[in-house]
């Protein structure tokens, strides 16, 4: 999960009463919705389990409730840590939509436990009999507590170092355990409580969701079709079809990028994808996956434009090392769904996320040529795609009409041919690439 937030001057430091009003809010929330979904699903006759015979081999282990109670305090104290506003209006959020998505599938579909916990004598035993009387066995998945304890992590994690930080991981681990080892929760809980988790940080972030991009509306339709179909068929499956919900989500956000929201859907940062947007976009990161592996061997890593000028596709870790001995000093990425080498990101490196299949907006063109201008003075600059087509193309093309190496459009594409003998200039490039010629170049 990322951790990331905006610096911000000491000026937007906070006084105590703003992170004890929001502890207080958010304990106050939390066991509103917690006691009332759990009282509304004990009324119920239909409640049911899910529940796999070989979690039978999970033992039962009573000192885990220590760990397991002990989460109470990390989320009173965790609003104190925020540094800031924008920090404490963050966590809050995130804290906020897990506690409310949780509620609302504890009332859609309410589970219960399928296996009976055993008695506890002694100290231990006290404070299970004390927790059992507010935790009524009906809030089961998402397991709220995984969702909770994993943005909890995430955030203890950001305000401590070496040491603590490492005691501070380890102990949040024993709160993940305990869930299933004081009998709590069942597996499709502890999942469903990751992937909530993972929900809250995509949806809540410090990232915007909307970024610059050239709609293409035919493909944010075809993206939306497979989205509705998948989600019809799954519905329709019945419980294991649900799982084709997954790449329905995944293919219906990806179509309101198209439409118009933008590159932002992937939260790319720093040239790298987040865990969470890994996860709920994986279906259709995987279909760009396989994509990227055919297309690879059709064309070459990438091709010499000027001296100091290369386009390529996105390239594997060892191939980015070759890059980087072959003289690359410099690097453009135009790459929504890859991760950067480490390799490129230790470079002079120029992030411009733009959606496949659609090509950049005159300012990230202006951008683009202004990194290039000023880096070829010192090395060679290497502007990429995923194949190092179109969108490559549109930047490259633009570049070579700044700087005069192309009189007109129809030339600098012919040089692009030249090459680049296997490039695909689709006509949102080309029309990019006659758009600035027109309106930067004025010739």
């Amino acid at each position: 999960m990322s951790n990331q937030y905006p610096k911000h001057q000491r000026s937007d430091a906070m006084s105590w009463k703003q992170p004890a009003l929001t502890s207080a809010g958010l304990s106050l929330l939390f066991m509103l919705v917690y006691s009332a979904t759990n009282y509304i699903s004990s009324l119920r006759s239909d409640v049911g389990t899910w529940y796999y015979d070989w979690e039978q081999i999970i033992p039962f282990v009573p000192a885990m409730i220590i760990p397991y109670m002990s989460i109470d305090l990390f989320f009173v104290a965790a609003p104190f840590l925020c540094r800031d506003r924008v920090e404490l209006r963050i966590l809050s959020r995130r804290i906020l939509l897990a506690i409310l998505l949780a509620g609302g599938c504890f009332l859609l579909f309410p589970l219960q436990l399928a296996v009976e916990r055993p008695p506890v004598s002694g100290m231990l035993g006290e404070l299970f009999n004390q927790f059992r009387q507010f935790d009524l066995p009906y809030n089961l998945c998402p397991s709220l507590h995984i969702a909770l304890r994993t943005i909890l992590a995430v955030h203890y994690a950001r305000h401590t170092h070496g040491a603590v930080r490492w005691a501070s991981n380890f102990w949040f681990s024993l709160i993940g355990l305990s869930t299933l080892l004081t009998y709590q929760h069942h597996i499709v809980d502890v999942a469903g409580g990751f992937v909530l988790a993972a929900v809250c940080f995509y949806l809540v972030r410090s990232t915007p969701f909307r970024l610059p991009v050239e709609q293409n509306m035919a493909v944010g339709r075809r993206y939306a079709c497979g989205a509705i179909a998948l989600a019809v068929v799954g519905i329709g499956i019945g419980s294991w079809g649900l799982w084709l919900l997954w790449p329905a989500v995944s293919a219906g956000l990806v179509a309101a990028g198209y439409f118009g929201i933008g590159p932002g859907i992937f939260d790319k940062r720093d040239g790298q994808l987040p865990f969470c947007s890994q996860l709920i976009l994986a279906p259709v990161f995987f279909g760009q996956y396989l994509s990227w592996l055919h297309y690879r061997q059709e064309c070459r890593p990438w091709d010499t434009v000027t001296e100091q000028l290369r386009i390529g596709r996105r390239l594997a870790d060892h191939e980015a090392a070759e890059a980087i001995r072959a003289g690359v000093t410099a690097v453009v990425d135009l790459t929504v769904a890859f991760s950067e080498p480490s390799e490129f990101q230790r470079l002079d490196y120029l992030a411009l996320p733009v959606l496949d299949l659609t090509a950049p907006t005159p300012e990230q063109l202006d951008t683009a040529v202004q990194f290039i201008e000023l880096h070829s003075q010192r090395g060679v600059v290497y502007v990429h795609c995923n194949i190092g087509y179109s969108r490559s193309a549109a930047v490259v093309g633009a570049y070579l009409l700044h700087t005069g190496m192309a009189r007109h459009a129809d030339e600098a594409m012919a040089q692009l041919r030249a090459a680049r003998p296997t490039i695909v200039i689709r006509p949102e490039a080309e029309a990019a690439i006659r758009r600035y010629h027109r309106e930067r170049c004025g010739r």
